[in-house]
């Protein structure tokens, strides 16, 4: 189970014991960063779930880059990369919108700019991107793929 609190509080991680206890296993990210939401999905093939934070800016004097935490398949997440060119979202849809078998991600823009969809080199790695909708958009969700 991952908790999405908000600034200042921690990012946490639980792990299940296999009869409905849970307990802290670790963090993610960053404590200062304003998380809205997170998203879990395999976005390297690895098999274990990753980490993606829709955190929420005040653009353009406060802009927030959403992240990609990957799993290092022992439930910790030692590093997390930004989403360029995001700057405030409360949601991440992550799925395979190109149909090349790799979770993509599509990050809707919270807050007057502009909604991107990530896609996914297969590595979980996400240089490029498309704009999507909308050049000021404040998307809110629920937002789901189809």
């Amino acid at each position: 189970m991952v908790i999405s609190n908000d600034q200042p509080d921690r990012k946490l991680v639980y792990l299940n014991d296999g009869k409905g206890n849970f307990h802290v296993s670790g963090t993610f990210g960053d404590p200062r960063w304003p998380t809205r939401y997170v998203t879990l999905a395999d976005l390297n093939g690895d098999g274990y779930p990753d980490i993606i934070g829709a955190n929420r800016g005040d653009p353009p004097r406060h802009p927030e880059a959403s992240y990609v935490c990957l799993n290092d398949g022992k439930g910790h997440f030692p590093s997390c990369t930004p989403l360029v060119g995001t700057e405030s979202a409360t949601i991440i849809v992550a799925a395979d919108f190109d149909g090349d078998g790799a979770i993509d991600l599509f990050v809707p823009h919270r807050d007057g700019g502009q909604s991107v969809i990530f896609w996914n080199d297969r590595k979980g790695h996400f240089a490029q991107k498309t704009a999507v909708g909308p050049p000021n958009s404040a998307a809110r969700p629920p937002l789901r793929a189809i």
